[in-house]
């Protein structure tokens, strides 16, 4: 028998003051998979990403995700928060912890965990992302990549089975991109179901299981890197691969 996919969304469609920006989505991804989400600013990327976890409302279609209905356990994020994590562009560390007490506030929180167990796994997921030596700085102390593989870890210390990426290096310098992508292509085949934004096309080639183009709201292509990047599927697919060809995104890795 056939495993349910990890994400099912089905006829999503939202709008705001009257204008819409997800217009009848669709889209699976099956457990363990990484799924690049692409398109120009304003297609719809992050909008879609909030959905996945909760963070939106919407104004027609369902969304499960993790095995849950996210529609219906809005009211309770925490329930969502347990199997859903999110890293955000802008990093959203706690500028008052220190980087282990940023990691650790949520399993503390949420999980119910003791200090000492916390701490440790914590420690854990720091050193997975590389960044074991620095517990005690403050995120102000930190560089933009060393923030956002901070904000990995956080994400993982709360174990979840899906891991959301809302264009996690577009807020960095060229030369802390690679130190970010490193993390993420460890994360990519070891088992938690990844769906990111990015305009990172040379990760897409190396690590997504599917790539899925949106442009104004709306699902261009969703195909198998090699199918993308041979510029067939769609007419917005050869457009897009141009644009970033041009901007130079196309062989980052």
């Amino acid at each position: 028998m056939t495993p349910p996919p990890a994400i099912e969304v089905r006829g999503l469609s939202k709008s705001y003051a009257g204008r819409t920006v997800l217009h009848d989505i669709s889209m699976t991804a099956a457990a363990g998979s990484c799924t690049v989400l692409c398109g120009a600013s304003g297609s719809g990327k992050s909008t879609l990403l909030r959905c996945l976890n909760g963070l939106e409302h919407w104004d027609a279609g369902t969304v499960r995700v993790a095995g849950l209905d996210i529609a219906a356990l809005r009211t309770r994020p925490q329930r969502i928060g347990r199997a859903i994590g999110m890293v955000f562009q802008d990093f959203a560390l706690f500028p008052h912890l220190s980087v282990l007490d940023n990691v650790a506030l949520a399993p503390r929180r949420l999980l119910r965990i003791g200090r000492d167990e916390a701490e440790a796994a914590a420690l854990g997921w720091l050193r997975r992302v590389g960044l074991g030596e620095l517990t005690s700085r403050m995120p102000r102390a930190l560089s933009g990549g060393q923030q956002q593989r901070v904000a990995i870890a956080r994400a993982l210390a709360m174990n979840p089975s899906v891991l959301l990426f809302d264009e996690p290096t577009s807020a960095l310098d060229p030369e802390m991109v690679g130190e970010v992508l490193a993390v993420m292509r460890d994360l990519a085949g070891s088992g938690i179901t990844i769906v990111t934004a990015t305009h990172e096309m040379g990760f897409a080639r190396a690590c997504a299981d599917q790539v899925v183009l949106l442009a104004a709201g709306r699902v261009c292509a969703c195909c198998g890197p090699e199918a993308f990047f041979d510029g067939r599927e769609a007419p917005e697919v050869a457009m897009f691969l141009s644009r970033v060809l041009r901007s130079g995104r196309q062989t980052a890795s």
